[in-house]
């Protein structure tokens, strides 16, 4: 008896419910409604990285950047600007009577660069690092597809940082360079490029002595992910 009240109390608030369903299938979004368009943006964010041989230093150079594509073209070329940050470790000789305070030659030597191998003075190995920190400036226009080239130019800060024997000493100087090349862009997130940059660093003072850091070419393949 109990179980004929039950199901006779159940049946008609399925029946509802199974009533409501169906007269919800018909509801319809009131024409002209549409979704709120996204906020316009001025910037696109991009991050990447490189590696790079050194000539004149004889080393590999490595760098990442994160940066924007702006939203506006110089005569006709595309702009962009980033922040890098690289690395080299170049293989450095420096004469040993310079470094004659520190327990090496006789201290009668002069100038930076240091005698050959095969001579008779003693040319002692330095632990040499360098971080470039730099803000740069890009140009970039298609050429043919998916087919670009890019010129640019930036201007930093270089942290050295030198070692001798069990003694270090560090500085900080300008930073400048020029670079040029082709870049294919695979899909709308991923670049690949390849090209050269020309490098300019002041004189660093370590050690009491000003050393030459001269400037240099390096060539180099990189990639970049647009977000």
């Amino acid at each position: 008896m109990r179980a004929k009240h039950l199901i006779a109390l159940v049946f008609p608030v399925v029946a509802l419910v199974a009533q409501a369903g169906d007269e919800s299938k018909d509801v319809v979004a009131p024409k002209g409604a549409i979704s709120p368009a996204a906020p316009p943006t001025l910037f696109h964010w991009f991050a990447g990285g490189t590696v790079g041989y050194m000539d004149d230093y004889d080393t590999e150079f490595y760098s990442g950047h994160i940066g924007l594509d702006l939203d506006y073209q110089l005569a006709g070329w595309n702009t962009a600007v980033y922040l890098e940050v690289g690395y080299f470790n170049p293989e450095e000789c420096v004469d040993s009577d310079l470094l004659s305070g520190y327990g090496y030659g006789n201290g009668k030597g002069s100038g930076y660069d240091g005698p050959d191998r095969g001579s008779s003075r003693q040319c002692v190995d330095i632990e040499l690092e360098v971080i470039p920190v730099s803000l740069n400036y890009k140009l970039e226009r298609n050429l043919t597809g998916n087919l670009n080239v890019y010129v640019g130019a930036g201007a930093g800060v270089a942290f050295v940082d030198l070692e001798v024997g069990k003694e270090s000493d560090d500085d900080e100087v300008f930073f400048a360079q020029v670079f040029a090349g082709l870049l294919y862009q695979v899909s709308e997130a991923v670049e690949l490029y390849g090209g050269a940059r020309w490098i300019y660093m002041e004189d660093i003072d370590v050690f009491g002595l000003d050393l030459d850091m001269d400037d240099d070419f390096l060539a180099e393949l990189g990639a970049r992910i647009n977000f």
